[in-house]
């Protein structure tokens, strides 16, 4: 079975339809499906209309933008492929305003470019979302429409497409999946070694997302529990000081996932991080219900009125330190009233390996916790690893359990 992946772009540099790809990319995988080609194109119809005559399979996933508005561009584009008409989807309809009630939010008139769909197309859509897809499989090839939301296809793919797309292949597989932060795809391969050279072709495919990975233990559904669960069993023991999730979840949505479960709010002030955390975090809490407070704090001034920390403690210790730190995390816990915190600060000054120093604290009333970490690469490098290093961090605090990095608790 052939797959193609098409991204539609206003910007080349669009990161929520590359998230949406990457995404897609790793499930595939995990149904034993590799992917053939992947087409960037920008969003006018002429563009879209060619690239739909380039890619020749028997999936085609065109992956438009955040936008409706701008997405009725390409729907209209895919429409025209197909030699059919956009009509309003009654289905998708209700769905939408059934969104936009619960979260009391008023419909605007670029919200209606969601309703229209090909004529025929079978509606992909979750109430839980303000934008929609479709799939349309009148032909031999099956169009699947996807909006620049990665949330919401994370969610289709599991309740739909991939259900719809193993009907259609003629080898059924089974995939498990290990997500670990702060391990290489290297390392992970090393430690894993024995285990990737099988007789029964159990394979192992690793993908990293900066500092997270995600390792995809993909076998035939036809071999016996009794031969794949040791090889499960010994990949979990052996990565398990790096595993946050045993479902392919990105630590954000883990994040969410735990606090939405347990009815636990979090607190954010970030400093370095310039507000990639509440960004990541926020992906996935549209109904605002785990952040309680968000706050950016640039310079001295706003760190002092905004957290309450205290100038006596910058003076003598610096502002970027454990103490300063702590002093700001203890002040966004008290003022927020959130159950759990996250504070970021860092990059004035360079370690012994003239490494960029950067200072994390998370915790809660029972206890703050700090961490001291270095960083190399760039700006935007150094940002998204201390934004995936302070949500595992919120994991492993939010679970109890003991946090694996050097750590300075106050």
């Amino acid at each position: 079975m052939k797959v193609s992946i098409i991204k539609i772009k206003s910007d080349l540099h669009n990161l929520a339809t590359n998230n949406v790809s990457a995404y897609l990319t790793k499930a595939f995988l995990g149904i034993g499906i590799t992917l053939g080609n992947v087409v960037e194109t920008l969003n006018n119809p002429q563009s879209i209309f060619n690239a739909l005559n380039f890619v020749n399979s028997d999936f085609i996933f065109i992956i438009g933008e955040p936008s409706s508005q701008k997405n009725y561009i390409v729907k209209k584009a895919i429409a025209e492929k197909l030699q059919l008409k956009l009509v309003i989807n009654n289905d998708i309809k209700q769905s939408i305003a059934k969104y936009y009630a619960n979260n009391n939010i008023p419909l605007s008139q670029e919200v209606e470019h969601e309703y229209y769909i090909p004529a025929g197309a079978t509606p992909l859509n979750d109430s839980g979302f303000g934008v929609s897809g479709f799939i349309d499989a009148t032909n031999k090839t099956k169009y699947i429409y996807l909006p620049g939301n990665v949330a919401l296809v994370e969610n289709l793919f599991k309740t739909t497409i991939k259900n719809i797309m193993m009907a259609s292949s003629t080898t059924r597989y089974n995939a498990v999946y290990i997500k670990t932060f702060g391990i290489s795809e290297i390392e992970i391969h090393d430690m894993l070694e024995d285990l990737i050279k099988n007789i029964y072709k159990i394979t192992f495919l690793t993908h990293s997302n900066g500092m997270e990975a995600t390792t995809i233990i993909r076998y035939n559904a036809t071999i016996d529990d009794d031969i794949i669960n040791p090889y499960i069993t010994k990949s979990f023991e052996r990565l398990s000081k790096f595993v946050y999730a045993d479902e392919d979840v990105s630590l954000a949505k883990r994040v969410y996932d735990l606090l939405e479960l347990s009815n636990k709010k979090v607190a954010i002030s970030e400093s370095v991080t310039a507000g990639a955390i509440t960004m990541d975090l926020a992906t996935y809490d549209e109904n605002n219900s785990v952040i309680k407070y968000s706050v950016i704090c640039p310079n001295t001034e706003s760190k002092l009125k905004l957290l309450g920390a205290s100038k006596s403690i910058f003076d003598k210790y610096g502002e970027t330190s454990i103490e300063a730190v702590y002093e700001m995390a203890a002040g966004l816990l008290e003022t927020s009233g959130a159950d759990y915190i996250v504070c970021t600060t860092g990059f004035d000054k360079l370690d012994a390996n003239n490494k960029n120093v950067a200072y994390i604290a998370v915790g809660n009333i029972d206890g703050i916790h700090v961490y001291k970490n270095t960083f190399v690469g760039s700006q935007q490098e150094m940002i998204k690893s201390i934004t995936q290093t302070s949500l595992f961090y919120l994991i492993k605090n939010i679970r109890q359990n003991d946090l694996l990095f050097s750590q300075t608790t106050l």
